[in-house]
């Protein structure tokens, strides 16, 4: 039970560092996409920092309905999936690379906030290929 604790308490580290990173790649991805900020862009970059978010906190239910509110408003502005998967797959790298970066500093979280990050990406992959 210690041992699932730790690793619950270590993982959460990552949803904490991780929001900033996070909200200025999805904040650059829909700018970039829809050419300057304005509704859907601000829009979209709220309910995508939002699914990372559960993502990452491991709330798998609540992470469902971001990624399906996020996937609503993107039909509604005629974005394709894949724009939205490239900005995924960018907050991927971005985060493995700092996990990697700073792991020498601590092993354990590191591996602790990679896990989780493994974890978020799997369920993420999950909830796509459901759709």
């Amino acid at each position: 039970m210690r041992a699932e604790n730790d690793f619950t308490n270590k993982s959460a580290e990552i949803a904490l560092w991780s929001a900033p990173l996070i909200a200025d790649r999805v904040h650059d991805g829909y700018e970039r996409l829809f050419g300057g900020a304005n509704e859907f862009s601000e829009t979209l970059s709220w309910l995508h920092r939002r699914l990372w978010q559960t993502l990452l906190e491991g709330d798998a239910p609540q992470a469902e309905r971001a990624r399906s509110d996020l996937m609503s408003v993107a039909r509604l502005a005629s974005l394709p999936a894949q724009e939205i998967e490239a900005i995924d797959a960018v907050i991927v790298d971005d985060l493995l690379r700092v996990i990697l970066r700073h792991g020498a500093s601590s092993r354990e979280t590191a591996r602790c906030c990679g896990m989780r990050l493994v974890q978020a990406a799997s369920k993420l992959g999950e909830m796509r290929a459901a759709a």
